[in-house]
């Protein structure tokens, strides 16, 4: 049995902050990601990449105790019989299909850890930011959070990833990088797990946006941090 055979990948990170990306350019190379949604929206051009049943498990789990994605229950609440056996049969199904698999959902940043005796003890983590400014500024545009408060969610997110990287083995990757690097880096990652090099002419739809102007100094600290992290 070759090494990377059922080996599960969890793909994570803030929202708007490239996870659709990272998880359409893994699938590409090979990821197998089952039943995912590839609907063009005009948010995703290809679709989010996230499993259907999972998003829908996930957001069912938190809607039931108050929570959101953008207001995650601290601490995480312990997952009920319903969502164990939703990630299990998924786990199942994707580890059955032979090849390198895949999950994509930003909420996982907030739920691998407190949850990990859900997922294998031999999971890879792929998390990816992107600039604090640029996802906040996003969420402002379409009026879907104020500024700050979408820096908040960003700190918080992120916060996490880091943790994951730390504790976990996260391999980071910067949304923002130069796209031929980042591409590279994606590339070299997938390579790592079994994966197939491929063309990456499609893959970059990222936003090079500089930060106008001084972010709070422990959102400045935490983004410089992930940004030496990001180096595969």
């Amino acid at each position: 049995m070759n090494k990377h055979e059922g080996r599960l990948v969890v793909i994570c990170g803030m929202h708007s902050s490239g996870t659709s990306f990272l998880a359409r350019a893994l699938s590409k190379m090979g990821l197998f990601m089952g039943d995912v949604d590839r609907t063009p929206s005009t948010t995703h051009s290809n679709g989010t990449y996230e499993n259907r049943r999972l998003y829908s498990g996930i957001d069912d789990f938190l809607t039931e105790r108050g929570g959101s994605w953008s207001n995650i229950p601290n601490p995480m609440p312990e997952p009920n019989t319903t969502i164990r056996e939703t990630i299990r049969c998924i786990v199942e199904e994707l580890r059955d299909h032979g090849k390198p698999a895949g999950i994509k959902d930003p909420r996982l940043t907030m739920l691998v850890r407190p949850w990990r005796s859900l997922f294998p003890s031999d999971i890879k983590i792929a998390g990816i930011f992107r600039s604090p400014w640029a996802v906040a500024r996003n969420f402002e545009v379409h009026k879907e959070f104020s500024f700050y408060c979408a820096l908040a969610l960003w700190e918080t997110y992120n916060i996490e990833l880091m943790r994951l990287a730390d504790e976990h083995g996260a391999t980071l990757f910067n949304f923002d990088d130069d796209p031929d690097k980042l591409c590279r880096s994606v590339t070299e990652f997938g390579k790592s797990i079994g994966l197939t090099e491929c063309d990456t002419s499609d893959w970059y739809v990222g936003d090079h946006s500089q930060i106008p102007f001084a972010l709070p100094e422990e959102v400045a600290i935490l983004h410089q941090d992930l940004m030496k992290r990001a180096e595969f």
